[in-house]
């Protein structure tokens, strides 16, 4: 009887060791999971800032580009200008008296349309 009760006992000190190991295990699978996730998130966070810095550069090439055109149309624009002054022997400075007096006394679109001249999007158009 005695190696009987030892058997159950050792039994079950074996079957608790196992539950504890299972347990043990158990944990450090959720751990491990834990681990991964986390590992993962960090890898989607690090992908998400890279490709936000890529935006970010690309939006500010972006903003060079459209400034230099901006540029390029304010050039031409005041080649125009200075081209019409020189060949009708008046100044941008007679210009700008001219249309600043002008629009003292009524609008650009109210002037133009004494004129029949079409207005669009900051351009004057003939008709």
């Amino acid at each position: 009887m005695n190696t009987e009760n030892t058997n159950k006992v050792l039994t079950q000190a074996d079957e608790k060791i196992q539950t504890e190991n299972r347990q043990e295990v158990k944990t450090l699978t959720k751990t491990e999971k834990l681990y991964e996730k986390l590992k993962a998130l960090s890898e989607k966070r690090e992908k998400a800032f890279s490709a936000q810095s890529a935006a970010e550069k690309k939006t500010k090439e972006i903003d060079e580009q459209i400034t230099k055109i901006r540029t390029e149309l304010h050039n031409d624009e005041i080649r125009l200008l200075d081209n019409l002054c020189r060949k009708n022997g008046f100044t941008i400075r007679d210009v700008h008296i001219f249309l600043s007096s002008l629009t003292e006394k009524m609008t650009l679109p109210e002037a133009a349309a004494l004129l029949d001249i079409k207005i669009q999007s900051g351009g004057i158009e003939s008709e």
